[in-house]
């Protein structure tokens, strides 16, 4: 168990695999990074191999703990047990985005940066837009680094 909780990891060795390895979330997990890849088009989509998960990376930036320096999406998109998880990076009116939002998504778990997914129709769409936007803001005005 790390800082973030307990994570399923889908094997697989790119976003095909990690697609097809994840069961009955694939629909979902197909959608989401669709209506991503048309909302922030700007971000580069990659395949993120992590110690403890696999998933779509849109954007990648410098991010800094106090014991090491790595990559890491500016929004990441995973399946997980359950649920497709959005990791979103970054601040809008001086809070973490997740955070800010997680009041205006709908019927969604969300925390300060990640928004647990069990069901789309469930999910606020336009304000979900909203806050891939405001991470892809945020990611264009700090590309070197974070400050989350």
């Amino acid at each position: 168990m790390n800082g973030f909780g307990v994570f399923m990891k889908v094997e697989a060795k790119n976003i095909e695999e990690l697609f097809r390895n994840s069961g009955e979330l694939e629909n979902m997990f197909r959608e989401l990074d669709s209506l991503i890849s048309e909302t922030v088009p700007d971000l580069d989509r990659s395949f993120y191999s992590g110690n403890s998960m696999n998933m779509i990376a849109y954007g990648l930036f410098p991010y800094k703990t106090t014991k090491e320096q790595y990559m890491w999406p500016v929004i990441g998109l995973a399946p997980q047990k359950g649920s497709v998880n959005v990791y979103v990076s970054g601040v809008t009116f001086e809070m973490p985005i997740g955070e800010y939002y997680q009041d205006k998504l709908g019927k969604v778990s969300a925390g300060k940066s990640c928004i647990r997914i069990k069901k789309l129709d469930k999910l606020n769409m336009e304000e979900f837009r909203n806050l891939l936007k405001d991470a892809q803001r945020w990611f264009m005005e700090n590309p070197k680094g974070n400050t989350v």
